[in-house]
């Protein structure tokens, strides 16, 4: 009878995960798509937050102190595939500025690598503080309403592949598709709001797919054991919230679509201050 229980409340925790990561799904994708920030700054710290509730320090990866890495590269393997779906809807609409996707894609897939081979050697906590100062900063730079200096143009070859790197690397770390660091970025140099949005969940995959693989690669050895994990991707997760996102990323796009400028800004803004302070809250639970 005792086993029987077990079962049953091991069952229970596994409807609760795979129905709360549906819940999560629908909303990044949503937003993916309505504010072409990938999804991440959902996930990651709804997960964070999921797998502190739900397995303590119960599962192999919480027990090694991996929770936040595991909950980054599940968050970039699910915006993977959501900004390949408001990518392609952004493209449709004609809203990728094609110059600035070529000459940040290949340095975006450098940066995004790098980071899933270095950011798990980081203690959590510097990850999860880092992830809420970088979105706290893009919101702050957006709620300036900064306007930039016309007739700014995009920089040469070297300057385009050190900002896109660095974007690549910490996009990776936070476990985002770089939207909330590239959206503010295209802005200065003078694309319209939402050319900036639609270019930056075009470019989204390349930062997410070259991410997750590393992580998967520098995980594998370590996460063996765990059969819900491939490296660092927590595979039931990471179903749940795809198939969630699947039906509600182009629903973004088509509502941002028409919508003014400024009231999308203001939604960013708000959403990564919301973000921002509840990645604040998990860091000092992990104390």
């Amino acid at each position: 009878m005792l086993l029987l229980l077990l079962a049953a409340h091991a069952h229970m925790d596994w409807l609760l995960l795979v129905g709360i990561c549906a819940f999560i799904g629908a909303a990044s994708g949503f937003i993916a798509g309505l504010l072409g920030v990938g999804g991440g700054l959902v996930i990651v710290p709804a997960l964070i937050l999921l797998f502190d509730l739900l397995y303590s320090k119960g599962a192999s990866f919480a027990s090694l102190g991996l929770t936040t890495t595991v909950a980054v590269a599940t968050s970039l393997a699910c915006v993977f595939v959501t900004t390949v779906m408001s990518g392609a809807a952004q493209w449709r609409r004609g809203h990728v500025h094609l110059p600035a996707a070529r000459r940040w894609a290949p340095f975006l897939v450098v940066g995004g690598a790098f980071s899933g081979w270095f950011a798990p050697a980081l203690p959590e906590i510097a990850i999860r503080l880092f992830i809420a100062v970088l979105v706290l900063t893009v919101a702050i730079i957006l709620s300036t309403r900064w306007q930039p200096k016309p007739g700014r143009n995009f920089p040469g070859r070297t300057p385009s592949a050190l900002m896109a790197g660095f974007t690549g690397f910490f996009s990776g770390a936070a476990g985002i598709a770089g939207g909330n660091m590239m959206v503010p970025t295209f802005m200065y140099f003078n694309l319209p709001i939402h050319h900036a949005m639609g270019t930056s969940s075009f470019l989204g995959p390349f930062v997410a797919l070259s991410g997750v693989i590393a992580y998967i690669s520098r995980g594998w050895a370590q996460t063996a054991s765990d059969v819900a994990l491939l490296g660092f991707v927590h595979l039931p997760a990471f179903a749940a919230i795809t198939l969630g996102a699947l039906f509600f990323a182009p629903l973004g796009v088509r509502f941002a679509h028409g919508r003014s400028p400024e009231i999308l800004r203001t939604l960013l803004v708000i959403f990564l201050i919301a973000a921002s302070l509840r990645m604040s809250y998990s860091a000092l639970d992990v104390f």
